[in-house]
């Protein structure tokens, strides 16, 4: 029988929750501060909800991580494992 939370997560349809910037922040391994300075510099995406109050999409965030590391292979010259 097929995991129910997997059905679920992987159905047409579903969207993922958002983000708030502390998981944002945790997930790249940054301060919220510096999540506010790269959303003030157009480097993030995020929506505002309220007063206080911004979430991310986990999409954008997965190709921000992806954008990131390949900038990071151009700069270091690619394998950075050693």
């Amino acid at each position: 029988m097929p995991d129910r939370a997997a059905t679920i997560f992987s159905a047409p349809g579903f969207v993922e929750p958002l983000l708030t910037k502390r998981q944002v922040a945790q997930l790249l391994g940054v301060t919220q501060r510096t999540i506010d300075n790269w959303r003030s510099e157009g480097r993030l995406r995020a929506a505002k909800l309220g007063p206080g109050v911004v979430r991310f999409d986990p999409a954008e965030i997965r190709s921000f991580i992806d954008h990131s590391s390949h900038r990071a292979d151009h700069v270091y010259g690619g394998d950075r494992s050693e």
